[in-house]
């Protein structure tokens, strides 16, 4: 019954993040490149805490409200006014309320969702949303 809302969400554009498709011939282990990034503790704070209660959301609600805002600034920093990020999460699959009246307590092993998810930032004023604006 929801095949139609799934197909919907990987409809429209996803262009490259890059400036070609990735070849897994070329693009292995050896060609990563790392970065680590260490947050203050007022910033954890703010991410863990502040955040999901002002917006009654999770942690990665606001992470992936950042993903989504700093790729398209990236993109349009490029030229590209796409708005949308199209991307696959995944999660632990034990989600209890996936199947009704289910039991998950006596299962062994482990189970992964993925599922696609598309974030659309619009017409948001990026300059005034990087600024701390309203």
């Amino acid at each position: 019954a929801e095949l139609g809302w799934w197909l919907s969400v990987v409809e429209g554009p996803d262009p490259l993040l890059g400036s070609r498709a990735l070849d897994p011939a070329r693009d292995t282990q050896a060609t990563v490149d790392h970065l680590s990034v260490h947050l203050s503790a007022p910033v954890t704070e703010a991410l863990l805490a502040a955040l999901p209660a002002a917006f009654r959301g999770g942690v990665n609600d606001g992470l992936l409200a950042a993903l989504a805002l700093a790729v398209t600034a990236w993109r349009r920093n490029r030229g590209d006014e796409e708005s949308s990020v199209l991307l696959r999460l995944e999660g632990h699959g034990r989600e209890d309320d996936a199947v009704e009246g289910a039991d998950l307590s006596r299962t062994v092993g482990w189970f992964t969702t993925v599922f696609p998810v598309r974030l659309d930032v619009g017409d948001v004023d990026l300059d005034e949303v990087f600024e701390g604006g309203p």
